[in-house]
């Protein structure tokens, strides 16, 4: 009887350090500017995030891993733009970056014959490149390459031997990756990695909250530049 208390004891404890983690993840998010949730009324919400249609089948769909704490709809005013000349887009509503991984997996067996581009911003870009390790491992064809912005791989860890194009996106001001990819950072990128750095742009530059203040470049023309620079990589893909 008493192990049968403590047990549910235990439980009950841990449902609570869950759920308090949970709000507490809540209270420090990044939340969007209003400009990105009036972009976002574009997009139909999903139990897996934000999804942006287009009709185009043969264009790849996009999926979007968040930063940490930087909610969903932030993304949208470029993510947008993608979906206008054609790329489905998803956003992924993930709270808790564990979370990540299961609902993009979600997405991919919903649109099986899909092809698709892993998009990932900061410890976004760590589970992209985990998720896609994961898929090549199973022989996925459908996966056509990797878009990193302001994100390090995770460890340090070596994914060159993914045979997939890549594409590194950085702000000058971004103090997560020192404002650059050293020469020794980028041979823990696949062999066939594309590097670019916006000047002036930081690393909430890629996403629309209250609250940021950017030190050099504005969050909306650092996004009008990586618009372009996703576009002009995506038609190479």
């Amino acid at each position: 009887m008493k192990k049968t208390k403590v047990v549910g004891g235990l439980l009950a404890s841990a449902g609570v350090a869950t759920v308090a983690g949970a709000l507490w993840w809540r209270q420090q998010l990044k939340r969007p500017t209003e400009t990105a949730l009036l972009t976002n009324r574009d997009s139909l919400r999903q139990k897996e995030g934000w999804y942006f249609p287009s009709l185009q089948e043969e264009l790849p769909m996009v999926i979007v891993i968040p930063e940490a704490l930087v909610a969903g709809e932030a993304y949208s005013p470029w993510v947008s733009n993608l979906a206008k000349v054609g790329y489905p887009v998803f956003v992924l509503d993930s709270l808790l970056p564990s979370q990540a991984i299961k609902k993009a997996e979600a997405i991919l067996r919903r649109f099986p014959h899909r092809s698709y581009i892993l998009v990932g911003h900061g410890i976004g870009g760590e589970l992209a490149a985990t998720l896609a390790n994961e898929r090549l491992l199973t022989n996925d064809a459908r996966l056509k390459g990797t878009i990193y912005l302001g994100a390090l791989p995770l460890y340090g860890e070596n994914l060159q031997s993914m045979a997939l194009p890549a594409l590194v996106v950085t702000g000058s001001q971004d103090k997560k990756t020192s404002g650059r990819i050293s020469f020794q950072e980028k041979q823990l990128y696949p062999t066939n990695t594309t590097f670019v750095s916006i000047n002036g742009g930081d690393h909430l530059g890629f996403v629309s909250v209250c609250g940021h203040r950017p030190k050099a470049l504005p969050a909306q023309l650092q996004q009008k530049q990586l618009t372009e620079i996703l576009l002009q990589w995506l038609e190479q893909v």
